[in-house]
């Protein structure tokens, strides 16, 4: 997972950070501890949800693979679920939208 969520913390800070320098820019001068947090929390969050997706779906594919001896669409469609699991470590609103983004693909 060590490599899989340095790459993720490259795709999420970007995600995060910027609305809110750009929502929250007033507050973050004010009070910037509570922005702050929510921010570092939402990065970690989010991270660990897409290493632990890609870890996942990759580690399920390897393991139908290793089981059936061989890779057909319907053992990789059978083995790659599991990293679906993965969305339980968002929050709820984000569960919705990475649906709607899955479901427009």
């Amino acid at each position: 997972l060590g490599p899989a969520y340095s790459r993720a913390l490259s795709v999420y800070l970007p995600v995060y950070l910027l609305p809110a320098l750009l929502v929250h820019r007033q507050q973050l001068l004010k009070q910037p501890l509570p922005i702050l947090h929510k921010v570092l929390l939402g990065i970690s969050r989010s991270s660990l949800f897409l290493s632990c997706y890609i870890s996942l779906a990759f580690g399920g594919a390897c393991a139908g693979h290793r089981l059936a001896g061989r890779s057909t669409g319907a053992i990789m469609a059978a083995s790659v679920w599991v990293g679906g699991l993965a969305t339980l470590l968002e929050k709820k609103s984000r569960r919705m939208e990475l649906a709607l983004y899955v479901l427009s693909r």
